[in-house]
């Protein structure tokens, strides 16, 4: 069962970074970027992440924290709630 899992680690992966961070996504930059030309400053931005407790939308939350995106919020259903307070 783990294995089943696993092997769509790396899409979920590259779908969450790329949504966020590919300049055909929303193109944000990390908030240490000095003087970049192009790009939405993370630290001054919100992101809503609909299915926030997918395999997907979990990464989304994950990679919006490292990057130091303002201000998050996730939309799950009842069950995952708990689990996305972490």
């Amino acid at each position: 069962m783990y294995t089943d899992n696993m092997v769509t680690f790396p899409v979920n992966a590259t779908t969450s970074f790329a949504a966020l961070f590919d300049v055909k996504g929303f193109g944000f930059l990390h908030s240490s970027i000095p003087n970049f030309q192009s790009g939405v400053r993370a630290k001054e931005t919100t992101v809503l992440v609909i299915g926030g407790g997918s395999a997907v939308g979990k990464l989304a939350i994950q990679y919006a924290k490292l990057a130091g995106i303002g201000t998050v919020i996730a939309i799950a259903s009842v069950g995952r709630i708990e689990e996305l307070k972490h």
